[in-house]
C-alpha cells in the first residue's frame, strides 16, 4: 500500500508541478589507458529504449536522446584513451551499441541500464560481443532533473568502465580481427642492415673450388658487423 501511495503522489506532483527532465550524461572513466589500441573507432547506436515504472515505453517527464547517449560514450572513450581516435565517421573498427534504460519504483527509484555491444570491422563483422547490465539507486521523488540525471550518469559510467575494461583485454583479438599482424620487413627496411658485399673477393676466389653450393650462396649476402645470412637449398628427390 505504501508503494502504491508513493507512486500516486509522485505521479500527482510531477503532473501538477513537474517539468521535463532533459538528461545530459557526462560519464568519467575510472582509469586512463597507458597504451591506446592503435586503431580508430566508430561508435554507432543501433538501438535505444526507455521503459518507465509502469512497464510501458518511455519514462514520464524524462527526455534522454540516443544522440546524447552516443556523445557521452564517445567522450568517455576519448578521456580513457582506449583507442587512437574515436568518433562517428569511418574507422578501423565499429562499436555498435544497443542501450535500454529501465526505471523501477520501490522505496527509491531504481535505474537499470543494459548495454549490448558488438565490435566489427570491414574484414571481420563479428570480432567480439558483450552484454553489460548495471543499476543505480535514485531518490524518493523526482523533483528536479538531477533526481534522474545523477543515477543515470552513474549507471552509464559503471557500464562503460566494465565494457572498456573487457574491450581493452581483447586487444590482440581486435588487432587480429582487423587482419593486423606484424608485417614482414620490406627490402627497403632491411637495406641499412643487409648490404651486398664483395662475395667473390680474393680470399673467396682462393677457396671457391672448395665451397659446397649452400656455402657459396651464403656468401652472396652478408650483414654488416659480420652477420652472415645462411641460405639452405631445398632437397629434391628426383
Amino acid at each position: 500500500m505504501r508503494v502504491i501511495l508513493l507512486l500516486f503522489f509522485s505521479w500527482l506532483s510531477l503532473s501538477l508541478f513537474g517539468c521535463l527532465h532533459t538528461i545530459h550524461v557526462t560519464p568519467e572513466p575510472n582509469t586512463v589507458a597507458s597504451d591506446p589500441i592503435p586503431l580508430s573507432m566508430k561508435v554507432d547506436v543501433t538501438g535505444f529504449a526507455l521503459e518507465g515504472a509502469d512497464h510501458m515505453p518511455g519514462i514520464g517527464l524524462l527526455e534522454w536522446t540516443w544522440q546524447d547517449f552516443r556523445q557521452g560514450v564517445i567522450s568517455y572513450i576519448e578521456k580513457r584513451r582506449s583507442f587512437r581516435s574515436v568518433g562517428t565517421g569511418p574507422a578501423d573498427v565499429t562499436l555498435s551499441l544497443k542501450a535500454a534504460l529501465v526505471m523501477r519504483s520501490r522505496d527509491r527509484y531504481l535505474y537499470i541500464l543494459r548495454l549490448e555491444a558488438a565490435l566489427s570491422s570491414a574484414k571481420n563483422p563479428t570480432i567480439a560481443s558483450y552484454v553489460i547490465e548495471t543499476q543505480a539507486v535514485g531518490s524518493f521523488a523526482r523533483w528536479i532533473t538531477a533526481s534522474d540525471q545523477d543515477p543515470i550518469n552513474r549507471a552509464l559510467q559503471e557500464a562503460l568502465d566494465e565494457l572498456l575494461t573487457k574491450i581493452e583485454a581483447d586487444r590482440s583479438l581486435l588487432l587480429h580481427g582487423r587482419g593486423l599482424s606484424r608485417p614482414l620487413p620490406s627490402i627497403g627496411s632491411l637495406a641499412p642492415w643487409l648490404q651486398p658485399v664483395h662475395a667473390l673477393g680474393r680470399a673467396d676466389v682462393d677457396r671457391l673450388l672448395h665451397l659446397l653450393p649452400h656455402d657459396l650462396l651464403a656468401r652472396l649476402v652478408e650483414a654488416q658487423h659480420g652477420v652472415v645470412v645462411h641460405l639452405e637449398p631445398l632437397a629434391v628427390d628426383l
